[in-house]
């Protein structure tokens, strides 16, 4: 099978994986958002299915007040003994704890959080002879500890194992057994432009562990012109046919910016005779062959109606966006808490993340007319509270919003509109937001916009009028506190503003790519 990286598209960084009967299961890293930590089956290493999250409660980890990028940091999954583990960091305002969480079946139930107090974050397991081994990263250090795994106790150590193959930040450990050797894989460099995959190994579990001297296993830091950077923190995946890859994170930047966040890549290696492990190519390739027959088939429309269940792909900010969908009878509600979308708190909102340049977001709103006036109602762009875009309904304006640090441009206009479709596309050059106003039935309502066109917006009948046009780089948080996440968008509701949900639809449009030529 030929497939194009990313195989999983969007936020779905630091990916770990397991082999269960043959068929592959992984899990991604979810920082603020939950429901937390994802988990996706495939056959084929190319086809990711979503069949479940795992942390669901964001109240058990202590993460409701989790700062931007903070949250559930880089997850683990294993199997043993008929059982699925995951061993993961909770990153909180008043908290740094990891955990260990089990199911009999991946899909769940999940167990309740075992905490393991050992001081770092990035935590593995590995068992042998019948002890439970953690390895994790504190301050660039490698440790390990042997632990109950039932408790969370730690029974011997944490001991140092290494500081690395000579990149700084070494983290992201997951130890492997091969014939005589424990292998050591490691992310080093940062998770920036620096990021790279290393190997050490040991003839002993406890060390010392020897760097290998195929270094990088992979990274793009001397391949600036690939497509893919920010190459990094792997886990290990083997064929029946004996073929090895590494799943790991990688980017799509545009001008060294990753507005997509960090996502899930697929690149084959191999071992040395003297058993190492180096890439077949030294960085991650955009195109990539594996064993598997078929075809790589990645979702081009994501779609929720709100009479349905709410999917498994949509996402709230330190709550589960249960929380703020309310059914009655027929009809879905989106309902404000309160607070608003440049709080560090949750907020009423759904979110899907962004997985492609070119895309197509739409989604129709009704304001309950008793409380409009309490709140605004329509569709964000969201990166982190001071890199946001949203366009709203209070009351009888709509507004238009762009925060990019402390810096704010608010736009309004008078609108009766009762119910509206807003629409939002994007493409390689930046956003464009348009609100179409629609009567109860949810046909147009030329009346109002016309009224809307008056007041100097340009209006058609497909998508409304153009209320806001804005380049990417306001939402891109590279290079500050938003480094873990990418962009995502939706509806929400802020002060106490409640909201008819109508529809919700995402599509992925063609990309454009503009090629500059140097020669005439």
């Amino acid at each position: 099978m030929n497939f194009e990286n990313p195989v999983i598209r969007g936020m779905y960084p630091d990916p770990s994986l397991v082999q269960v009967d043959g068929v592959w299961y992984l899990v991604n890293s979810t920082f603020e958002y939950f429901p937390g930590i994802p988990i996706f089956r495939s056959r084929d290493l190319v086809n990711w299915e979503q069949i479940g999250n795992i942390a669901l409660d964001p109240h058990a980890l202590g993460l409701c007040d989790a700062p931007a990028s903070s949250g559930i940091f880089a997850v683990t999954i294993r199997f043993h003994e008929g059982r699925f583990y995951i061993i993961t960091t909770a990153f909180g305002r008043k908290c740094l704890r990891n955990f260990i969480m089990t199911a009999e079946h991946p899909e769940g139930p999940w167990s309740a959080p075992v905490f393991v107090p050992v001081d770092g974050i990035d935590p593995s397991l590995y068992w042998e002879d019948g002890k439970t081994y953690v390895q994790f990263t504190s301050f660039g250090q490698i440790s390990q500890a042997v632990i109950d795994e039932t408790t969370g106790q730690i029974l011997e150590g944490p001991k140092a194992l290494t500081c690395g193959c000579g990149g700084r930040d070494a983290e992201g450990p997951h130890i492997f057994r091969k014939g005589a050797y424990y292998y050591l894989l490691l992310a080093e460099g940062g998770t920036k432009d620096g990021h790279m995959v290393t190997m050490m190994r040991a003839r002993n579990i406890w060390g010392p562990y020897e760097a290998s001297p195929f270094l990088p296993v992979i990274s793009a830091v001397n391949h600036a012109r690939e497509p893919l950077q920010c190459i990094g923190h792997a886990d290990l995946a083997e064929t029946p046919s004996g073929r090895t890859y590494l799943v790991c994170l990688g980017t799509r930047p545009l001008e060294n910016k990753s507005l997509l966040g960090r996502e899930t890549v697929l690149s084959e290696v191999e071992w040395t005779k003297d058993g190492w492990l180096r890439g077949k190519e030294p960085f991650v390739p955009l195109a990539g062959e594996t064993e598997f027959p078929g075809e790589q088939h990645l979702p081009a429309e994501r779609v929720w109606n709100s009479e349905d269940p709410l999917p498994l792909w949509m996402l709230s900010l330190r709550e589960n966006p249960k929380a703020f969908l309310q059914r009655r009878g027929e009809k879905t509600f989106l309902v404000g808490n309160g607070h608003g979308t440049q709080e560090e708190v949750p907020f009423a909102c759904a979110l899907i993340r962004q997985s492609d340049f070119a895309f197509r977001f739409t989604a129709e709103l009704s304001p309950v007319p008793e409380s409009r006036e309490a709140g605004c109602a329509g569709v964000i762009l969201y990166a982190d509270p001071v890199h946001q875009i949203s366009l709203s309904l209070s009351g009888d304006t709509l507004q238009a919003e762009r925060v990019y640090y402390d810096l704010k441009e608010i736009r309004r206009w008078k609108t009766k509109a009762s119910r509206a479709r807003f629409t939002v596309t994007g493409d390689r050059d930046g956003y464009h937001l348009f609100l179409l106003p629609l009567a109860e039935d949810g046909s147009t309502d030329e009346a109002e916009l016309s009224r809307l066109a008056a007041q100097g917006l340009a209006a058609n009948t497909t998508d409304g009028a153009e209320v806001l046009s804005s380049t990417w780089k306001l939402l891109s948080a590279y290079n500050t506190d938003s480094q873990n996440t990418g962009v995502t968008m939706g509806i929400f509701a802020s002060g106490e503003i409640q909201a008819e949900v109508h529809s919700f639809r995402y599509k992925r449009e063609k990309d454009i790519v503009k090629q500059i030529s140097f020669f005439k």
